[in-house]
């Protein structure tokens, strides 16, 4: 039965496919994307070239209602692991930044004691993602000074801030 299925629908053009899932409920696709958008590990890791879970993002470009639905999942669900926020955040529209719960970021330079603006714009970035829960960011360089925890704390309204570097975790 399944092999007369599978057959079946290689003969289907994509446009009859593509008819076929205007009538399921928008619920329905939900569940049918769910498994694809929605992963464990970290869904992004931007600034090597690290895409993983490419599938996950071409969701999202196969209709405008695929797009609306699985936006609020995939940045919903996920752990965003970002190397350059400043690359990424801005491209996103305003549904995706305040779907997003988790983010964990990568901090390369040696810049938090000394406040210039890369550091407010990505802390505005960061402001930007209104859904936003969970933050991580991680130092390779120096410790974060307890101002600067601070001034993070005030500025973004974020339930868990946790703050790393390669000396001591906080």
């Amino acid at each position: 039965m399944n092999q007369a299925l599978c057959q079946a629908a290689d003969g289907m053009a994509p446009k009859a496919l593509q008819n076929a899932f205007e009538y399921l409920s928008d619920e329905l696709i939900s569940m049918i994307i769910y498994p694809i958008l929605v992963h464990q590990e970290p869904i992004i890791s931007v600034g090597y070239g690290n895409y993983p879970f490419p599938d996950a993002f071409s969701i999202l470009q196969v209709s405008q209602r695929f797009h609306r639905i699985g936006e609020h999942i995939l940045y919903r669900h996920n752990l965003f692991e970002l190397w350059d926020p400043k690359r990424f955040l801005p491209e996103l529209s305003p549904a995706a930044r305040g779907a997003m719960q988790r983010l964990r970021i990568h901090w390369p330079q040696s810049s938090w004691s000394h406040p210039y603006m890369e550091v407010d714009f990505t802390m505005e970035l960061m402001a930007s993602c209104t859904g936003l829960d969970q933050l991580e960011i991680f130092s390779f360089f120096e410790d974060f000074p307890k101002s600067t925890r601070a001034q993070i704390r005030r500025r973004l309204p974020i339930r868990a801030i946790c703050f790393e570097s390669m000396r001591s975790t906080s």
